[in-house]
Protein backbone atom coordinates (compact mmCIF):
# COMPACT_ATOMS: atom_id res chain seq x y z
CA UNK A 1 0.00 0.00 0.00
CA UNK A 2 2.88 2.31 0.91
CA UNK A 3 4.50 1.61 -2.47
CA UNK A 4 1.28 2.57 -4.28
CA UNK A 5 1.07 5.87 -2.37
CA UNK A 6 4.71 6.57 -3.20
CA UNK A 7 4.11 5.96 -6.90
CA UNK A 8 1.03 8.24 -6.88
CA UNK A 9 3.03 10.96 -5.10
CA UNK A 10 5.82 10.81 -7.69
CA UNK A 11 3.31 10.93 -10.56
CA UNK A 12 1.64 14.03 -9.05
CA UNK A 13 5.06 15.67 -8.61
CA UNK A 14 6.01 14.99 -12.23
CA UNK A 15 2.70 16.41 -13.46
CA UNK A 16 3.14 19.57 -11.38
CA UNK A 17 6.70 20.10 -12.64
CA UNK A 18 5.57 19.56 -16.22
CA UNK A 19 2.73 22.09 -15.88
CA UNK A 20 5.08 24.64 -14.34
CA UNK A 21 7.58 24.25 -17.19
CA UNK A 22 4.77 24.59 -19.73
CA UNK A 23 3.44 27.75 -18.09
CA UNK A 24 6.96 29.23 -17.96
CA UNK A 25 7.41 28.47 -21.65
CA UNK A 26 4.14 30.27 -22.52
CA UNK A 27 4.90 33.42 -20.50
CA UNK A 28 7.27 35.76 -22.32
CA UNK A 29 9.06 38.16 -20.01
CA UNK A 30 9.86 41.41 -21.83
CA UNK A 31 13.25 42.78 -20.73
CA UNK A 32 13.27 46.31 -19.31
CA UNK A 33 15.72 47.36 -22.03
CA UNK A 34 13.11 46.40 -24.65
CA UNK A 35 10.44 48.48 -22.87
CA UNK A 36 12.82 51.44 -22.68
CA UNK A 37 13.62 51.12 -26.39
CA UNK A 38 9.91 51.39 -27.23
CA UNK A 39 9.53 54.51 -25.09
CA UNK A 40 12.73 56.05 -26.46
CA UNK A 41 14.05 54.40 -29.64
CA UNK A 42 17.80 53.95 -29.89
CA UNK A 43 19.63 56.11 -32.40
CA UNK A 44 23.06 56.04 -33.94
CA UNK A 45 25.91 57.07 -31.67
CA UNK A 46 26.91 59.75 -34.14
CA UNK A 47 25.16 63.15 -33.86
CA UNK A 48 25.08 63.83 -37.56
CA UNK A 49 21.80 65.79 -37.63
CA UNK A 50 21.39 68.95 -35.59
CA UNK A 51 17.90 70.46 -35.42
CA UNK A 52 17.27 74.13 -34.94
CA UNK A 53 15.56 74.44 -31.56
CA UNK A 54 16.35 70.85 -30.60
CA UNK A 55 14.70 67.50 -31.20
CA UNK A 56 11.64 68.24 -29.07
CA UNK A 57 8.96 70.33 -30.76
CA UNK A 58 5.69 71.75 -29.45
CA UNK A 59 2.68 73.02 -31.37
CA UNK A 60 1.27 74.57 -28.20
CA UNK A 61 -2.53 74.35 -28.00
CA UNK A 62 -4.67 73.77 -31.08
CA UNK A 63 -8.33 72.95 -31.64
CA UNK A 64 -9.54 69.61 -32.96
CA UNK A 65 -11.65 71.49 -35.50
CA UNK A 66 -8.69 73.50 -36.86
CA UNK A 67 -7.62 70.76 -39.26
CA UNK A 68 -4.10 69.53 -39.94
CA UNK A 69 -1.31 71.38 -38.13
CA UNK A 70 1.89 71.88 -40.12
CA UNK A 71 5.33 72.91 -38.95
CA UNK A 72 8.76 73.15 -40.61
CA UNK A 73 11.94 72.32 -38.72
CA UNK A 74 15.39 73.13 -40.08
CA UNK A 75 18.32 70.78 -39.63
CA UNK A 76 22.04 70.84 -40.43
CA UNK A 77 24.46 68.08 -41.33
CA UNK A 78 27.08 68.45 -38.61
CA UNK A 79 28.82 65.17 -39.43
CA UNK A 80 31.63 64.42 -41.81
CA UNK A 81 29.68 62.35 -44.36
CA UNK A 82 27.04 63.31 -46.86
CA UNK A 83 23.51 62.57 -45.59
CA UNK A 84 20.47 61.34 -47.53
CA UNK A 85 17.17 60.78 -45.75
CA UNK A 86 15.99 57.34 -46.89
CA UNK A 87 12.73 56.99 -44.97
CA UNK A 88 10.75 58.10 -41.92
CA UNK A 89 8.60 56.24 -39.44
CA UNK A 90 6.13 57.75 -36.95
CA UNK A 91 4.56 56.43 -33.77
CA UNK A 92 1.06 57.34 -35.02
CA UNK A 93 -0.70 57.57 -38.38
CA UNK A 94 -1.82 61.04 -37.27
CA UNK A 95 1.75 62.32 -37.68
CA UNK A 96 3.51 62.53 -41.04
CA UNK A 97 6.91 63.82 -42.10
CA UNK A 98 7.63 65.24 -45.54
CA UNK A 99 11.34 65.25 -46.30
CA UNK A 100 13.69 66.37 -49.05
CA UNK A 101 15.70 63.37 -50.26
CA UNK A 102 18.34 65.52 -51.91
CA UNK A 103 21.85 64.69 -50.59
CA UNK A 104 22.99 67.12 -47.90
CA UNK A 105 26.74 67.65 -47.68
CA UNK A 106 28.62 68.22 -44.43
CA UNK A 107 27.84 71.69 -43.10
CA UNK A 108 24.77 72.17 -45.35
CA UNK A 109 21.17 72.60 -44.20
CA UNK A 110 17.77 71.19 -45.14
CA UNK A 111 14.31 70.99 -43.59
CA UNK A 112 11.57 68.54 -42.59
CA UNK A 113 7.85 69.35 -42.65
CA UNK A 114 5.70 67.75 -39.94
CA UNK A 115 1.93 67.38 -40.35
CA UNK A 116 -0.29 66.41 -37.43
CA UNK A 117 -4.01 65.58 -37.75
CA UNK A 118 -5.77 66.36 -34.42
CA UNK A 119 -9.18 64.90 -35.32
CA UNK A 120 -10.50 62.52 -32.63
CA UNK A 121 -7.30 63.01 -30.60
CA UNK A 122 -8.17 65.59 -27.97
CA UNK A 123 -5.96 65.94 -24.89
CA UNK A 124 -2.20 65.82 -24.42
CA UNK A 125 -0.13 64.76 -27.43
CA UNK A 126 3.32 63.15 -27.47
CA UNK A 127 4.32 61.47 -30.74
CA UNK A 128 7.65 60.63 -32.38
CA UNK A 129 9.13 60.58 -35.86
CA UNK A 130 12.18 58.43 -36.57
CA UNK A 131 14.48 59.78 -39.31
CA UNK A 132 16.54 57.18 -41.20
CA UNK A 133 19.46 58.08 -43.44
CA UNK A 134 22.12 56.40 -45.53
CA UNK A 135 24.18 55.95 -42.34
CA UNK A 136 22.06 53.00 -41.19
CA UNK A 137 19.05 51.04 -42.35
CA UNK A 138 18.24 49.64 -38.90
CA UNK A 139 18.83 52.54 -36.51
CA UNK A 140 17.42 56.04 -37.03
CA UNK A 141 19.90 58.86 -37.30
CA UNK A 142 17.60 61.10 -35.27
CA UNK A 143 14.26 61.04 -33.45
CA UNK A 144 11.92 64.03 -33.31
CA UNK A 145 9.28 64.36 -30.58
CA UNK A 146 6.14 66.43 -31.17
CA UNK A 147 4.10 67.52 -28.15
CA UNK A 148 1.13 69.76 -27.49
CA UNK A 149 -2.49 69.99 -26.38
CA UNK A 150 -5.58 69.45 -28.54
CA UNK A 151 -8.85 71.06 -27.47
CA UNK A 152 -11.91 68.86 -28.21
CA UNK A 153 -14.70 69.85 -30.55
CA UNK A 154 -17.37 71.93 -28.89
CA UNK A 155 -20.33 69.65 -28.27
CA UNK A 156 -23.08 71.33 -30.30
CA UNK A 157 -25.16 68.20 -30.77
CA UNK A 158 -27.72 69.46 -28.25
CA UNK A 159 -28.66 72.16 -30.79
CA UNK A 160 -29.69 69.46 -33.28
CA UNK A 161 -32.23 67.18 -31.56
CA UNK A 162 -33.48 65.33 -34.66
CA UNK A 163 -31.31 62.50 -35.94
CA UNK A 164 -31.28 60.79 -39.29
CA UNK A 165 -28.39 58.43 -38.69
CA UNK A 166 -25.26 60.58 -38.43
CA UNK A 167 -27.06 63.65 -39.78
CA UNK A 168 -28.47 65.77 -36.95
CA UNK A 169 -31.09 68.40 -37.80
CA UNK A 170 -32.49 71.46 -36.08
CA UNK A 171 -35.98 70.36 -37.20
CA UNK A 172 -37.44 67.42 -39.07
CA UNK A 173 -40.86 68.83 -39.99
CA UNK A 174 -40.46 71.51 -42.64
CA UNK A 175 -42.89 74.32 -43.39
CA UNK A 176 -42.49 75.39 -47.00
CA UNK A 177 -43.96 77.58 -49.69
CA UNK A 178 -44.03 76.61 -53.34
CA UNK A 179 -40.94 77.83 -55.18
CA UNK A 180 -39.19 78.89 -51.96
CA UNK A 181 -35.72 77.75 -50.97
CA UNK A 182 -35.71 76.01 -47.61
CA UNK A 183 -32.72 75.83 -45.30
CA UNK A 184 -32.50 73.57 -42.26
CA UNK A 185 -29.46 73.81 -39.96
CA UNK A 186 -27.68 70.46 -39.69
CA UNK A 187 -24.55 68.82 -38.32
CA UNK A 188 -22.52 65.70 -39.03
CA UNK A 189 -22.30 63.95 -35.65
CA UNK A 190 -20.51 60.91 -37.07
CA UNK A 191 -16.84 60.17 -37.65
CA UNK A 192 -16.88 60.08 -41.47
CA UNK A 193 -17.75 62.69 -44.13
CA UNK A 194 -21.37 62.84 -45.30
CA UNK A 195 -22.62 63.67 -48.78
CA UNK A 196 -26.40 64.12 -48.64
CA UNK A 197 -28.78 64.61 -51.58
CA UNK A 198 -32.47 63.98 -52.27
CA UNK A 199 -33.59 60.48 -53.24
CA UNK A 200 -35.42 61.37 -56.46
CA UNK A 201 -36.99 57.90 -56.80
CA UNK A 202 -38.84 58.21 -53.50
CA UNK A 203 -39.18 61.98 -53.18
CA UNK A 204 -40.28 62.78 -56.72
CA UNK A 205 -38.46 64.39 -59.61
CA UNK A 206 -39.40 67.95 -58.66
CA UNK A 207 -37.24 68.22 -55.51
CA UNK A 208 -33.55 69.04 -55.14
CA UNK A 209 -31.75 68.73 -51.80
CA UNK A 210 -28.10 68.96 -50.76
CA UNK A 211 -25.98 70.23 -47.90
CA UNK A 212 -23.83 73.34 -47.80
CA UNK A 213 -20.99 72.56 -47.73
CA UNK A 214 -21.69 69.75 -50.19
CA UNK A 215 -19.58 67.35 -48.09
CA UNK A 216 -20.06 67.63 -44.33
CA UNK A 217 -16.90 66.63 -42.50
CA UNK A 218 -17.10 64.92 -39.11
CA UNK A 219 -18.30 67.42 -36.51
CA UNK A 220 -19.03 70.09 -39.14
CA UNK A 221 -22.16 72.23 -39.15
CA UNK A 222 -24.00 73.41 -42.24
CA UNK A 223 -27.39 73.76 -43.94
CA UNK A 224 -29.63 71.27 -45.65
CA UNK A 225 -30.83 73.19 -48.70
CA UNK A 226 -34.16 72.11 -50.26
CA UNK A 227 -35.71 73.42 -53.48
CA UNK A 228 -38.94 72.34 -55.15
CA UNK A 229 -39.41 72.82 -58.87
CA UNK A 230 -43.11 73.35 -59.49
CA UNK A 231 -44.53 73.01 -63.00
CA UNK A 232 -47.92 72.40 -64.60
CA UNK A 233 -47.58 68.64 -64.35
CA UNK A 234 -47.13 68.75 -60.57
CA UNK A 235 -50.23 70.03 -58.88
CA UNK A 236 -48.72 69.47 -55.43
CA UNK A 237 -45.28 68.24 -54.30
CA UNK A 238 -44.98 65.03 -52.35
CA UNK A 239 -45.28 65.51 -48.54
CA UNK A 240 -42.12 63.53 -47.74
CA UNK A 241 -38.48 64.13 -48.56
CA UNK A 242 -36.16 61.10 -48.60
CA UNK A 243 -32.41 61.59 -48.32
CA UNK A 244 -29.54 59.50 -49.68
CA UNK A 245 -26.04 59.21 -48.24
CA UNK A 246 -27.29 57.67 -45.00
CA UNK A 247 -27.05 53.98 -44.20
CA UNK A 248 -30.69 53.77 -43.11
CA UNK A 249 -33.95 52.26 -44.38
CA UNK A 250 -36.20 54.73 -46.26
CA UNK A 251 -38.59 55.48 -43.39
CA UNK A 252 -35.65 56.51 -41.15
CA UNK A 253 -34.17 58.95 -43.68
CA UNK A 254 -37.43 60.77 -44.36
CA UNK A 255 -38.44 64.34 -43.52
CA UNK A 256 -42.02 65.60 -43.40
CA UNK A 257 -42.75 68.64 -45.60
CA UNK A 258 -45.88 70.73 -45.02
CA UNK A 259 -46.75 73.26 -47.70
CA UNK A 260 -48.48 76.50 -46.84
CA UNK A 261 -51.41 77.50 -49.04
Amino acid sequence: MREVRCIVWWIALLVAVSMAECAEAQIRIIPQTKIDSIKQPATLDTRAMEFRGGNNLSFGTINEADGVWEGVIEWQNVGERQLVITRTSSSCSCLRAEVDRTPVKAGEKSSITLQYDPRNRSGRVSQRVMIYTNLSEKLPTAVLTLEGEVRPLADRRGDYPYLRGELALRRDTIMAKKGEEIRVACMNVGTKPLRIVADSLLSGRNVVAYTEPRVLQAGEEGDLVIRYKIDDRDSRPMPHLYLTGLNLPPRQRCLVVKFED
